[in-house]
């Protein structure tokens, strides 16, 4: 049996990606419709009764929530949603509860996690339940509580040095290693790759990777420029970003409030 399943992504790059990852990994869904607005997410749920939604949290600078609780006073929510965020940490764990929502994702979608959330949604339906909702989002608060408290910087021979995470301001890649930059300006050559570290910031809410060879500290950000795919940092270096990257950090940093 097929799922049918609805995308909702206002950022045509990122849903063609999804698209053709759905296409390639997951067989068992069959994709009935896109919307870009909340407009359009509104008319098409309503007319095609999805199984699954694949809902952005930042729709053209307005949060799907909005969607959902228009849904809820109207029709209900009869679907199962996985969330798609730019955000690194999922911000709305508790406001998802009530919205069925038994997965998410982060820009730039990864195959394998796009993998494991539509098999659980596959192994759930329709069998749906709020336990299995708040497995999922317990989850998603762990990572916000394992943050890191130390940073460490592996260098050549055999030299450890620790840093804590909010004194990097960006990581690049060069060639297999990579050259950390901290916030006193101070470099840091270390023999691991750019992937080891995105792997160990995997749980710090502040790194975002903007390409295939940079990992910046969004803190340390004072400007995108999505014209230019270009990051502007508080000392006033510009790093390139990607398109598509660029525009996931778009979202994310208009969607966010500092602590």
């Amino acid at each position: 049996m097929k799922l049918d399943a609805i995308i909702v992504e206002d950022s045509r790059d990122n849903l063609e990606v999804l698209q053709h990852f759905i296409k390639k990994y997951c067989p068992r869904l069959n994709i009935t419709g896109t919307a870009a607005t909340i407009e359009e997410a509104e008319k098409l749920i309503l007319s095609q009764n999805p199984d699954l939604v694949f809902l952005d949290i930042v729709l053209d600078g307005r949060k799907s929530f909005e969607l959902l609780e228009q849904l809820e006073s109207s029709s209900g929510i009869n679907f199962m949603i996985i969330f798609v965020t730019a955000h690194s940490r999922f911000d709305f764990a508790e406001k998802a509860i009530d919205y069925s929502a038994v997965g998410y994702l982060t820009k730039p979608v990864d195959k394998d996690k796009l993998k494991f959330a539509v098999s659980k949604a596959i192994r759930l339906h329709p069998h749906y339940s709020l336990s299995e909702i708040r497995e999922t989002l317990s989850q998603l608060e762990n990572k916000k509580l394992n943050q890191p408290e130390f940073f460490k910087i592996i260098k050549f021979n055999q030299v450890i040095k620790t840093v804590k995470p909010e004194e990097v301001s960006h990581i690049v890649a060069e060639r297999d290693i990579s050259n950390v930059c901290l916030t006193n300006g101070d470099e840091e050559k270390s023999s691991r790759s750019l992937g080891f570290y995105q792997q160990e910031l995997e749980n710090h809410p502040s790194f975002f990777r903007i390409h295939n060879q940079t990992l910046v500290n969004i803190r340390q950000v004072s400007e995108i420029n999505r014209r230019d795919n270009l990051v502007i940092l508080r000392n006033g270096k510009k790093l390139n970003c990607s398109r598509r990257m660029g525009r996931a950090l778009y979202d994310y940093l208009a969607s966010r409030n500092y602590d």
